[in-house]
């Protein structure tokens, strides 16, 4: 299967000589967005599918989700009644060092960015979140106490509009060592993650569970 893989650069309408990471794009698969670090500075960008091949050229985030700090490890969702931004905001206010935030897509615009509160947040670090393709389910990374140890996955879901008091994956995932960067596929059953808790190749590798 891995050599069936065939790994493309995004191009010059994405990628610049400044750092561009953390990928993503709703289910429908029409809109990119990443985070790009431009002097000591990260903001969103967006980009756009013009044809299977092509994607237009990136441009920062419009609206006023982007300001003068820093934002990053980003997931959207764009569904039939709300489209949100969901993305980490660290030592600016916060409840714990790192927060989850997010921003609604009004005419286009971008709104202001929105903490999700206590509920979601805690004393600790909490960050790179991913959204279902439903926009019911949230799965992001924390370093709360009450898990395995390290930095663990935890999930919360959207019940009625309002977000559960979020929950650990367990010790099938969860390990002594870190779990980062989840991704949520758009079938809501798979979920890949990096870990360094789990025997691989190196100090972190990827992983996949259903």
């Amino acid at each position: 299967i891995i050599s069936q893989l065939e790994i493309q650069n995004m191009g010059p309408s994405i990628n610049s000589a400044a750092h561009e990471y953390w990928p993503g794009m709703p289910i429908d698969g029409t809109t990119f967005v990443y985070t790009r670090l431009v002097r000591s500075q990260e903001d969103f960008y967006f980009s756009y599918k013009v044809n299977d091949s092509q994607w237009s050229k990136s441009v920062p985030a419009p609206g006023k989700v982007n300001t003068s700090e820093n934002e990053g490890t980003s997931s959207v969702y764009i569904g039939p009644e709300r489209q949100q931004l969901y993305f980490t905001v660290c030592n600016q206010g916060g409840y714990g060092s790192c927060d989850l935030f997010y921003s609604d897509l009004t005419d286009a615009q971008w709104g202001p960015r929105k903490n999700m509160g206590p509920n979601i947040n805690s004393a600790a670090w909490d960050a790179q979140p991913s959204i279902s393709g439903d926009g019911n389910t949230l799965v992001f990374a924390s370093a709360r106490p009450g898990g395995q140890g390290g930095k663990d996955l935890w999930i919360a879901r959207r019940i009625n509009g309002k977000w559960s008091v979020p929950e650990n994956l367990g010790s099938e995932i969860n390990t002594e060592g870190d779990e980062e960067a989840p991704f949520l596929h758009y079938d809501g059953k798979t979920l890949y993650f990096s870990s360094r808790g789990h025997e691989g190749y190196g100090e972190h590798d990827f992983f996949m569970v259903r």
